[in-house]
């Protein structure tokens, strides 16, 4: 009689998707998250973000009590663009 194997296989990376229902945010929360350097993403085509850099992030927004509130916002976007275009051309000044 041939035995029968089970092999479980844990994904290492999740979706935005599926990686902001874990989180229990909104994907435009976690999109932000991501363009202000919170959380590190890479194309798999797809935007994807390891497990382990969920954990990290979380622990770090956790830690840090970070309010996420300003990162649903519509305009968050616009307005942190912004601001890395004003924290550039202050620092160019500066050297």
């Amino acid at each position: 009689m041939a035995e029968t194997m089970v092999v479980k296989i844990e994904p290492k990376a999740l979706k935005v998707k599926d990686a902001a229902k874990v989180m229990q945010t909104s994907e435009r929360v976690l999109r932000n998250l991501i363009r202000a350097g919170f959380i590190r993403a890479m194309k798999l085509p797809t935007m994807t973000i390891s497990i382990k850099e969920i954990e990290r992030a979380m622990d770090y927004i956790t830690e840090k009590q970070i309010d996420l509130t300003d990162f649903g916002e519509d305009d968050f976007a616009k307005r942190y663009e912004e601001s890395n275009v004003v924290s550039m051309s202050m620092r160019e000044a500066q050297a």
